[in-house]
């Protein structure tokens, strides 16, 4: 269970919970062929989302005291949410094909 709290904070778990409900609740994705959807998943999935956790994460689990090799691990939020983001990317892709 260490391990889980090692790459999964409180925030993302809440995150992948919304995922996985949007992704039962809603069969069918809207077929887009603008740019503005690609370019705020980009967004969200890429640095907002990550940036998010990795910050709630350090004000959680930080103490004054603490350098900064401490609290390294959060910067593997960063490829976690990029994988995801790839996965939700490819389930959406797959939904709005014909």
């Amino acid at each position: 269970m260490n391990d889980f709290h090692l790459y999964f904070g409180y925030f993302d778990v809440v995150i992948f919970l919304i995922l996985v409900v949007l992704n039962i609740v809603i069969r069918k994705f809207p077929n887009s062929s603008s740019c503005i959807f690609p370019i705020i998943f980009s967004i969200l999935f890429g640095f907002l989302l990550p940036s998010v956790s990795m910050f709630i994460e350090i004000k959680l689990h930080s103490q004054p005291g603490d350098d900064a090799f401490n609290m390294l691990y959060t910067y593997l939020r960063f490829p976690l949410y990029w994988i995801f983001g790839f996965l939700q990317f490819i389930i959406i892709y797959l939904r709005t094909k014909d």
